[in-house]
């Protein structure tokens, strides 16, 4: 549930706004970030899909669609203020669209009105203060995604390598069958005296035999699949912990994660010194 007032109200429209990622007009040419993001969004991964919507910012900024998803996001991840920026951005950007009426209604919801261009009477009436721009950390936003790239690029490697082990195993594991197949037909060879060859065909037991080894080395190769899918499993919940801690400000005195340096295979920690207050002035 939402942290924000109308707390049921407004978990049912946004979650509603899943079903609109496919009916909102394409007008837009999404890159692969924003539209990693809104699938993510649709399927309820809201802390990655703001990842990929943030990371879209510098280049896609002009598309409202980025902004409302990425609002919707923040709104998911009780972020209101972030929420509330995004929604208006989206607004301003396509006030009179199906992307600036959804942003128009989450707004609402929030308790604010839009600002930008269609709103111009609403604003007069009732002047609304701009909502202050979260702050910046560079080096935390590059840390977070230079860690999600090793992160992709690890899991697609470790998936890779499964499968190529795999079929590499199960071609050796036909060619063995194959072999096993040949020697058994030999074994059925009838020499009549008058040098003719006839085949006997494989006796059931033989056949057994034969399934029995091909099963074996379709077991193995599932296995070293679904080894690689589990090590991919195990390296996107490394990098998620690994972002939580990254946004954990940790206590005055303990070890805190910093992002410089920080990545999958090394942690970079720096102790949290306390903030001495200082003397009154005379």
């Amino acid at each position: 549930m939402s942290l924000f007032n109308r707390s049921t109200r407004i978990t049912l429209f946004f979650t509603a706004a899943a079903a609109c990622a496919l009916a909102i007009a394409p007008a837009w040419a999404d890159s692969k970030l924003v539209q990693q993001g809104i699938d993510e969004y649709t399927r309820g991964d809201y802390d990655n899909a703001s990842g990929h919507l943030g990371e879209a910012l510098s280049t896609d900024f002009n598309n409202p669609k980025l902004h409302y998803f990425l609002g919707s996001s923040y709104v998911h991840l009780n972020q209101r203020d972030g929420a509330i920026r995004e929604f208006r951005i989206a607004y301003a950007l396509q006030p009179q669209g199906e992307v600036g009426d959804m942003a128009k209604k989450g707004l609402a919801l929030l308790g604010v009105k839009p600002t930008g261009a269609g709103a111009a009477d609403d604003s007069a009436k009732t002047p609304i203060p701009p909502v202050p721009a979260a702050p910046i950390n560079p080096v935390k936003d590059k840390a977070l995604s230079s860690l999600r790239q090793q992160t992709e690029s690890l899991k697609a490697s470790r998936t890779n390598d499964s499968q190529s082990a795999a079929d590499s195993y199960l071609k050796h594991g036909a060619d063995d069958v194959s072999r096993q197949r040949d020697a058994l037909n030999d074994l059925n060879k009838y020499y009549s005296r008058r040098g003719g060859v006839y085949q006997v065909p494989l006796t059931p037991e033989q056949q057994k035999q034969l399934d029995a080894l091909k099963s074996v080395y379709d077991g193995q190769r599932n296995k070293m699949i679904q080894s690689g899918s589990q090590q991919a499993t195990e390296i996107q919940k490394s990098s998620e912990n690994l972002q939580n801690l990254l946004d954990d400000k940790g206590k005055p005195g303990d070890a805190q994660l910093v992002p410089a340096g920080t990545n999958l295979y090394i942690r970079n920690y720096q102790s949290v010194t306390p903030q001495k207050p200082k003397p009154p002035t005379k």
